[in-house]
């Protein structure tokens, strides 16, 4: 068993190409200085007394930078529970914008994840009040929205109901709500005078060629099954930074193909020469024989 690997990875160093692929390809935790961050400031809004103007937080981040990977992290370990009088719990409401201009499915959404199965009701405000209600029966301490950024490409009128939907929420609920995408969520809080003031900006930067990157890559290798240790040497992480531009998951996509390169080509570790620089190529297969589909014949008449 390889010393520098986990456990988990170690014992698949003598299985299939395919289940070392699987294990590969599988999402994993490694706590970034951007996944800190987030989770902490996460944790100190979580645990803030509920107050007229609760703290209100942006995350700002190219796409693939650790965002969701941190958010989602921290809901799971914050699952949604039944109290002893069969009444759901969610301390934590975590959701997605709409991909498509429609206020009433933000709604909907956060509605049924907080245990609402009903048909919503007809008015626009009765639809908030019921939520307000539903946030408070669950208990809920940290509301998080991602994919704000869709909202962008919204109509202006539906991006002014965005923004009182978003402060009367605030009000009303009196819990801190997180907002989270790409740079364009900026301006879409920048456009309501009362957002701009009540929501704290955290602008994620990609990695710079430096020693937390080469940190961050050793710490990944470790997740691999790979029998050969690789060498993180100062022209390893110049390649892969250049090749994944400091991008987090793209980085992540990046290692995992070289990995698969390495495994084919029995190399067993990751060499300069397995790290492609265009991440949007198809990753290596195991070669595995495809089943072909058989089609009927049609009887001759």
């Amino acid at each position: 068993m390889r010393p520098n690997i986990i456990p988990q990875a170690a014992r698949l160093l003598n299985a299939s190409n395919a289940a070392r692929f699987s294990f590969i390809e599988r999402d994993k935790v490694i706590e970034t200085p951007n996944f800190t961050l987030i989770q902490n400031r996460l944790a100190e809004l979580e645990a803030h007394h509920r107050v007229i103007r609760p703290p209100n937080l942006a995350i700002v981040g190219e796409s693939g930078i650790g965002k969701t990977h941190a958010l989602t992290d921290f809901a799971d370990h914050r699952p949604p529970r039944r109290s002893a009088e069969g009444r759901l719990k969610v301390r934590v409401l975590h959701v997605q914008y709409p991909p498509l201009p429609d206020n009433r499915w933000l709604a909907g959404s956060m509605a049924s994840k907080l245990g609402y199965q009903l048909a919503l009701p007809r008015g626009e405000m009765a639809v908030f009040e019921l939520l307000v209600d539903l946030l408070e029966d669950a208990s809920t301490r940290l509301i998080i929205v991602e994919e704000l950024n869709q909202l962008a490409e919204w109509p202006r009128s539906e991006v002014r109901e965005f923004h009182g939907i978003i402060r009367w929420l605030s009000n009303e609920s009196k819990v801190p709500m997180v907002l989270s995408g790409t740079e364009e969520v900026l301006d879409l809080i920048d456009g309501d005078v009362q957002l701009r003031r009540r929501f704290e900006r955290l602008i994620l930067s990609p990695w710079k060629l430096d020693e937390a990157f080469a940190g961050f890559v050793s710490g990944y290798l470790q997740t691999i099954p790979l029998r050969n240790e690789t060498v993180i040497d100062r022209s390893f992480i110049e390649r892969l930074h250049e090749a994944a531009e400091g991008i987090t998951d793209t980085t992540v996509k990046v290692l995992q193909n070289a990995a698969k390169h390495a495994i084919l080509d029995g190399a067993e570790k990751i060499e300069a020469r397995h790290i492609q620089k265009d991440a949007t190529q198809p990753p290596p297969s195991t070669g595995k024989r495809q089943v072909a589909r058989r089609t009927k014949r049609r009887r001759l008449r």
